[in-house]
């Protein structure tokens, strides 16, 4: 939506709009490998991060299928 708003109000070109439209289409075709290599991350980190008082977590819950 927001690309349309600037491509719409002359904020950003055609060539612009397609680039950014092409980047977020390969960020989304890569979750998959995303979310293994999380995974390789967190079980190489467990032990260290077991030792944490607390922690904050960001995800995205559909992005869970990918696992």
């Amino acid at each position: 939506m927001a690309l349309n708003i600037g491509l719409k109000s002359k904020k950003i070109t055609e060539l612009e709009y397609e680039s950014y439209v092409s980047d977020l289409l390969d960020t989304t075709d890569n979750i998959p490998t995303i979310a293994g290599k999380s995974v390789d991350w967190y079980n190489h980190n467990k032990e260290e991060l077991m030792k944490s008082r607390r922690m904050i977590i960001v995800g995205y819950e559909q992005c869970k299928s990918a696992l």
